[in-house]
């Protein structure tokens, strides 16, 4: 299980499936929404709608943590690494939950690391 939310956290940094709106949108739950690095709140229509922008990121992904909620549910967290105007890193949390038609990410935050 660990290594699926793994790969699920990974495809929505990779490029060929971050840039697949379709992909996206099969992969966040109906009620998703995020809390952006730069303090914007996202819904699942703001991610869907227009293809997400490329990223640059260091793997692996540190510190990757993977603590049950309830149930199906999952809290994942980990450091990412992005090359934005220079390399920044931020702490990321994510709720994912397992559904009939697989795992599907409920809401995600990204916070600085000063």
């Amino acid at each position: 299980m660990k290594e699926e939310l793994y790969n699920a956290e990974v495809s929505l940094l990779e490029t060929e499936t971050r840039c697949d709106q379709v992909y996206v949108g099969s992969i966040l739950d109906d009620d998703f929404f995020e809390l952006g690095l730069s303090g914007v709140l996202y819904n699942r229509s703001d991610c869907v709608d227009e293809p997400l922008e490329p990223i640059e990121y260091k793997k692996p992904l540190e510190k990757f943590e993977v603590s049950q909620i309830e149930g199906e549910s999952y809290l994942v967290t980990y450091i990412l690494e992005e090359k934005r105007e220079e390399w920044t890193k931020s702490f990321r949390s994510s709720i994912w939950t397992k559904h009939n038609s697989g795992w599907k990410m409920r809401f995600h935050q990204a916070s600085v690391i000063k």
